[in-house]
């Protein structure tokens, strides 16, 4: 399925129905996923959020293709700008980081670099903070000064934040307490 087929799909609107039948029929092109991935970057925000739907949508259904073109999208992860986008992307990488044992060896810090730019930014989505919030959980061991940074984020966005924000700012605080606790006591 060529990049232009799939550009001139996203166009439109697309029913869950009509894009997991997408799917189906993409699975077994080897450059489809890759092809996801780029229509992410179309400068067409409804083409963007509907590729991005779709490559959540095969990271759930379909993982072992998505793992053929996981360092890619791990490359095009910082350089996402579509709020909308932004919230697959997030939503991907926590399922990702919570497989663990398959993680590539990889630099994550761009990744990290990006989700906290996107946690600084008023303009980013509070799903899109949370999911980040996540990930940095998950992150926190690639570099020393995530966690204590993560947690100033949290009391941060905990202030004046929603209800959703405080839940999950709550668990991430009370996650990062715990893993004081337990480096203490080895």
């Amino acid at each position: 399925m060529t990049k232009d087929l799939l550009l001139g799909i996203f166009s439109k609107p697309l029913t869950k129905a009509e894009m997991l039948r997408l799917l189906d029929s993409g699975k077994r092109d080897a450059d489809f996923a890759s092809s996801l991935i780029e229509l992410n970057f179309s400068q067409e925000q409804a083409v963007e959020f509907r590729a991005s739907w779709t490559l959540e949508a095969l990271q759930i259904y379909y993982p072992d293709l998505f793992e053929k073109v996981l360092l890619q999208f791990l490359g095009a992860f910082p350089a996402q700008s579509n709020q909308s986008c932004r919230r697959h992307y997030t939503n991907i990488l926590c399922r990702v980081l919570d497989a663990g044992s398959s993680l590539p060896a990889y630099n994550f810090l761009p990744i990290v670099e990006a989700c906290f730019e996107w946690l600084s930014d008023s303009q980013t989505p509070v799903a899109v903070q949370a999911n980040c919030l996540s990930a940095l959980w998950r992150l926190r061991t690639v570099e020393e000064w995530i966690e204590e940074e993560l947690a100033e984020q949290v009391r941060y966005l905990m202030k004046n934040g929603s209800a959703a924000m405080q839940s999950r700012g709550k668990r991430i605080l009370s996650d990062i307490q715990k893993a004081k606790q337990q480096r203490r006591h080895r």
